[in-house]
């Protein structure tokens, strides 16, 4: 189970000085992330690496498969990716949910490629009493490792389905979703009235909602706003109409 390192050229050096997000494993960073997975319990522990002086004050170890203790001295020479908290560890990357086991209300995201801007509405909707995200195959994962660490290891209490066509996917799935969008014929968000099974569409920064997708909406929403500023950062935009829905909807 443990590995002690005590060769500063041990494969394992080179590994955590490149590592980048991996592809059956999520990269969780420092004790108070890796407390939060672990007490959630959702994800399941593989790898713990770190620091020697550190692991009699790390209460989790015997929760993983493989522990890896470096020695401080070599530690200290570890460059590259931050690992400057002196503990990273891996834990199973879940699979996406089937929509069929989300619970409502819904958030969509359309082509949001920002892990800061993901990360910062995996908050939010943890946050906001939220937990169902349906991102599309534009959109960046939830599970990468920026998104976890914005997130603050939020992403435990959220359940996330991805869809290759989101349009057709609405459609099929008779949802009642509000489209965001700084549009003529948008409706002020404070004059709607959305249910427990309604769902609101965030798009990405640079394009807003695609406008084959647009173009047959029915209900379009708009945040009130000083003139000159035309619309609000993707994440800013879902908190506004997150907390207004949260309210109305009791949530929280």
């Amino acid at each position: 189970m443990y590995n002690y390192i005590i060769d500063p050229k041990d494969p394992i050096i080179n590994f955590i000085q490149n590592m980048r997000d991996l592809e059956e494993e999520v990269i969780v960073d420092s004790s108070k992330l890796i407390s939060k997975f672990i007490k959630a319990n959702r994800f399941t522990p593989i790898h713990l690496y770190i620091k020697k002086s550190l692991i009699s004050k790390f209460p989790f170890e015997k929760d993983f498969q493989k522990v890896h203790v470096i020695e401080d001295s070599i530690f200290t020479s570890i460059s590259g990716y931050k690992f400057s908290k002196g503990v990273l560890a891996t834990f199973q990357k879940p699979k996406f949910k089937e929509f069929v086991d989300l619970k409502p209300p819904f958030i969509l995201l359309n082509g949001l490629t920002s892990p800061e801007n993901i990360g910062s509405i995996v908050r939010t909707m943890a946050g906001l009493g939220f937990k169902s995200l349906i991102i599309d195959s534009k959109t960046c994962s939830p599970f990468l490792r920026r998104c976890i660490r914005v997130s603050m290891g939020n992403i435990n209490f959220i359940d996330v389905h991805r869809t290759h066509d989101i349009k057709k996917f609405i459609e099929e799935n008779e949802l009642d979703v509000y489209y965001a969008a700084n549009e003529d014929r948008s409706v002020n968000l404070y004059k709607t009235k959305p249910s427990l099974n309604s769902a609101f569409m965030i798009g990405s920064e640079g394009h807003g909602i695609d406008k084959d997708i647009l173009s047959n909406a029915s209900q379009l929403i708009k945040i009130p706003v000083t003139e000159g500023v035309l619309h609000y950062n993707a994440s800013i935009a879902c908190a506004i109409i997150a907390s207004d829905w949260s309210q109305r909807l009791e949530l929280i």
